[in-house]
């Protein structure tokens, strides 16, 4: 999968807050409430007098006390006295700006916080400082509809606001962060200045569920030290007025450091003398592959057994942190004393004086000495973007709480049973769904269905050269297998296994033997969400071999090429395969679509969702389409083998279960896996499904159907589903019905109509309207692939989400903006480099993510997108929210949004072009791509077209044609960056 794609789920993973909907009597059961976690409500009122009787019923539900109560809309009169609470404390606003105005709070008498009215323009602010969380609670009315005011007073206001504490603001705002399909421009630009703005903070999100109608104008927008706090989010269904009551808790997070008592180690230098001493060669003697694994792996595990040291830590020399030398240990240890001995004699004053001298200057030192090493941390993985991202969440504290899964130790009576309980649910995950299509324990694939082909697959033999080369390309910090054989092991002692592992290799090849010892895989569960005591929210993470991992990688390279030298991989399957991307998948799909409408005929995607589709890959079945596509004999028997009698355990914190046999799927977290997947589902991308094209990236599929009317297409929708379902039966692969959706695309929404209700007819046929065959459902929009799609291909949604990463995002900038270089003279320019290369590796990254296909958007939707990218920048180098456009990208370097849309869409169209050198002698070199002819504006506006007009006019200024791809960017970039604002729109003014 794509880096950049990678990023981008990465990004939507980063959760600010958890947030539920429920009643507000079964809150306790969703929300874990802790003594010491600070708890509040918000409730828009509708007068605090008429109301409040009924909200104080609400809250006897509550089987806790709250410690924040916020009431929005009270419509405050200054002749009436407030309703009181016992063991409260109540404030009020006294700016009142219109009759429903008004803002009263409720606080515990017991917590003593410190209370101020806020002047924020156009709305009603009570500022609660408590337990170092500030809370602004905010009524705004919606009669004020420009709300440009409303943001520079709150901005100004969070400009004086201590960076260190936890922000929330909360109430009534007026202003919906949800999107709806119908919403207004005004809203629309409403939400985004205003979520855009608070960004530019860290402020986010906390929620987007709905408390008003489909709206969500009451929210909680958080900003939180992850390290240190974690929020809790519940919008309850109540009845006092027509805007649910909303729910927070902010609860301590207790970092409990648990340093490590003893040590493992490994010594490389004497295990490589052990090995020698063994004199391995003898295993060159062997020709039993089976016999050989057995021994190679004994002889590789004695080895690591007997010079692997486990020695005592000494309290003294534990580290607690990599930044924590044994210098700074002496340091804190002395630090410690000092402080003993001051509380012994608290008003000695040379003694006091000293102590915070040196506390002062140990902190210093601690807080200089970690944030070097982050630096150092960045510096060293800023060339790979996965280890990058992943650094820099560990440093921000943004990634996921990673436990031992210790809930599914619970499913059972004893941990035992819990996690054999664990490994038979995913070994027969694959065998329930193939026994819900046939009720036989086997299903006997029909090869006479296949093409047969003439050609013929051969394993060819291997060189000590290329098994080493490819055992140094594995990732040296991955986790062993079962055996306990660690891939930098190997590494190490090459010289004395590669030879052996070459063997091996070969008599496996010739022997069409896969050694049993290498299909054992090792299972991790991994929680995706949901409740974490049922094992359908995990997924399984395998663990194989190295060795045989080493031998998987070989035999892949052998039948890609094999693949991809007889063209037996559709070319609509754009998975796992080289020089084809998602990219490609989405411009190739929507570029169809674009076609259909442009030519005025009605057409429909299908969204198909394949239920665990590489778990329920039939063995069998697999087999024959190997046979089909030309590898017989002893390769056939190498891949039988390979596939068959293969065996897995789970193993959760120190518990592993018993082994258990794996009969379906394809081997996970194998190399191989990924390209037999392709081969088993190739046939469906090649399925003759009339008046409709198949797009594939591995088991996700879209299936386009077009038709002259919408009746028309229905029905051809129908009867191709009829033909998708029933090879997907054959293939003993189910469908998901209820996650399969579909989308009328049109130009216009006049000429959308209701719902087709398109059913997946397992009847076989479209005659019976009566029949009760599951209806799938019909969307405005759907992400595939990364990429929003809409029904109208406007890829305003998508503009909204890319925008809404890019603010998550803001909090992990203003993170490090501190752990780089201060920009001072000398250090300005080392700064400002590494902070535009994270840029570049993880915001950029997502911005330009199939860029040239959704940059067709109209300008006016686009700005979106560039207001949040600026809102970024600003934080990366402390600039205020109204600060300069132009001189923030002449401070920065970095590129506008549009600038980007034009190099990458130059780029892409680049590559498609052949060179031809013909076209150099010609008088106008200028006009080299071809524009396709289009009828509607709308096809005028999508890739295919705009990239060919782009493109020729860039040439024509910069000629472009001659160069290869990396001189071509480099030359539109050089060109691209002193453009002005007005320069980059004159480009585009002619392409919309």
């Amino acid at each position: 999968m794509d880096d950049s794609l990678q990023a981008a789920n990465d990004i939507d993973n980063i959760e600010i807050a958890s947030s539920i909907e429920c009643d507000c009597s079964n809150l306790s059961e969703h929300i874990f409430i802790k003594q010491n976690d600070l708890t509040m409500v918000s409730q828009n009122i509708r007068s605090v007098y008429c109301n409040f009787d009924n909200f104080m019923v609400m809250l006897s539900t509550f089987k806790f006390e709250l410690d924040l109560i916020i009431l929005t809309e009270c419509r405050l009169n200054t002749s009436k006295p407030l309703p009181q609470i016992p063991n409260y404390d109540c404030h009020s606003t006294t700016r009142q700006m219109n009759q429903n105005d008004g803002v009263v709070i409720y606080v515990k008498n017991t917590l003593k916080p410190k209370i101020s009215e806020i002047q924020l323009s156009q709305a009603s602010c009570i500022q609660v400082d408590i337990l170092n969380n500030t809370v602004l609670c905010i009524y705004r009315s919606p009669s004020h509809t420009n709300i440009d005011s409303f943001l520079d007073s709150l901005s100004l206001h969070l400009d004086r606001l201590p960076s260190q504490k936890n922000i929330v603001i909360a109430g009534d705002i007026n202003i919906n962060i949800r999107i709806k399909e119908n919403e207004t421009s005004h809203e629309r630009t409403n939400r985004n200045n205003y979520l855009s703005m608070l960004s530019v903070y860290g402020i986010l999100a906390g929620h987007s569920l709905p408390t008003r109608d489909r709206n969500c104008l009451d929210h909680f927008m958080i900003r939180l030290h992850k390290k240190k706090t974690s929020a809790s989010i519940a919008i309850l269904h109540t009845t006092v007025t027509d805007h649910y009551t909303t729910f927070l808790a902010l609860s301590k997070i207790k970092n409990k450091v648990i340093p490590n008592k003893t040590t493992t180690k490994l010594n490389y230098e004497q295990a490589l003398k052990y090995l020698q001493e063994k004199n391995l060669s003898e295993l060159m003697f062997c020709s039993d592959p089976e016999l050989l694994t057995e021994l190679l792996i004994q002889k590789l595990s004695d080895c690591i057994i007997n010079n692997t040291i486990t020695s005592n830590i000494p309290n003294s020399k534990r580290i607690i942190k990599p930044w924590i030398t044994q210098g700074i240990l002496r340091c804190i240890k002395n630090r410690n004393k000092m402080q003993k001995s001051l509380r012994a004699d608290p008003y000695n004053t040379v003694l006091k004086i000293t102590f915070c001298r040196y506390r002062n200057y140990c902190n210093n030192l601690i807080k200089k000495l970690k944030r070097k090493y982050e630096r150092e941390l960045i510096t060293k993985s800023i060339k790979n973007t996965k280890l990058l991202w992943k650094n820099i969440k560990s440093i921000t504290y943004t990634n996921k709480y990673k436990n031992q899964n210790t809930e599914l130790l619970n499913a059972k009576p004893s941990p035992t049973e819990s996690v054999n309980f664990v490994n038979d649910y995913f070994v027969n995950i694959g065998k329930k769904l193939a026994h819900q299509i046939q009720n036989n324990n086997t299903h006997f694939y029909q090869p006479c269905h296949l093409n047969m082909r003439n050609n013929s697959f051969v394993l060819i033999n291997t060189d000590a050269k290329e098994v080493e080369n490819t055992l140094m390309g594995l990732k040296s910090n991955s986790a062993p297998g079962w055996d306990n054989i660690s891939t930098s092991f190997l590494k190490y002692c090459h010289k004395e296994v590669v030879p052996i592992i070459t063997h091996l290799i070969n008599l496996c090849f010739n022997s069409g033997i896969f050694p049993t010892l290498l299909k054992k895989s090792i299972i991790t569960p991994v929680h995706k969400g949901g409740n974490r005591d049922d094992v359908n929210n995990y997924r399984p993470i395998s663990v194989l071999p190295a060795i045989s991992k080493i031998v998987e990688k070989l035999t892949n390279t052998r039948l890609v090429n094999y693949l991809n030298k007889f063209k037996i991989i559709s070319s609509s399957q754009f998975g796992f395969r080289q020089g084809v991307s998602t990219e490609d998948a989405i411009d190739a799909l929507s570029s169809l679509v674009t076609e259909h409408l442009d030519a005025g005929k009605k057409c429909i995607t299908v969204f198909l969702d394949i239920k665990k589709a590489f778990d329920t890959v039939s063995v069998l079945t697999l087999v024959a389409k190997l046979e089909g596509i030309g590898i017989r004999g002893t390769p056939l028997n190498f891949f039988k083998n390979y596939l068959t009698n293969r065996k897995q355990r789970v193993k959760m914190g120190t518990y592993t279960s018993d082994d258990a046999d794996v009969l379906y799927g394809v081997p996970q977290g194998s190399v191989l896996g990924p390209t037999l997947f392709l081969t088993y589902i190739n046939d469906l991308c090649n399925l003759n499904v009339k008046n409709a094209t198949i797009f594939s990236y591995a088991d996700d599929t879209a299936v386009v159907f077009s038709g002259d009317n919408w009746y028309d297409v229905k029905l051809k929708a129908e009867l191709g589903m009829i033909q998708i379902a029933n090879w997907l039966r054959d293939n003993l692969l189910s469908l998901n019905t209820t996650k399969t959706n579909y989308i009328c695309f049109s130009i216009s929404n006049h000429s959308q109509d209701e719902p087709l209700n398109i059913k997946i007819h397992t009847c076989n046929t479209t005659s019976d309207k009566n029949c009760k065959c599951p209806i799938i459902e019909k969307v405005s929009q759907t992400k595939y692939l990364g990429i929003i799609i809409d029904q109208k291909l406007s890829w305003y949604s998508h503009i909204e989400h890319i925008t809404a990463r890019l603010r998550k995002l803001g909090w992990i900038f203003k993170s490090l903006r501190h752990i780089l270089p201060k920009n001072i003279k000398h250090k300005r320019e080392c700064s400002r480099n590494l902070l535009n290369e994270i840029y570049i590796s993880l915001a950029q990254s997502v911005i330009v993510y199939c860029i040239p296909v959704w940059g067709g958007a109209a300008k006016t939707k686009f700005i979106i997108l560039e207001r949040g990218q600026r809102s970024l920048i600003k934080i990366m180098y402390f600039k205020k929210i109204r600060y300069s456009t132009e001189k923030l990208y002449e401070l920065s370097g970095l590129l506008s949004v549009r600038k980007l849309y034009i190099i990458y869409t130059v780029l892409k169209k680049h590559k498609t072009l052949a060179y031809d050198p013909k076209i150099m002698s010609k008088r106008r070199k200028d006009l080299i791509a071809q524009i396709p002819p289009t009828r509607t504006k709308f096809a005028a506006m999508q890739y295919q077209h705009r990239s060919a007009r782009l493109y020729n006019r860039v040439n024509k200024q910069i000629f472009i044609y001659p160069n290869k791809l990396y001189d071509c960017k480099q030359k539109l970039t050089d060109w691209i960056k002193p453009f002005t604002y007005t320069d980059t729109e004159s480009l585009l003014q002619h392409m919309n």
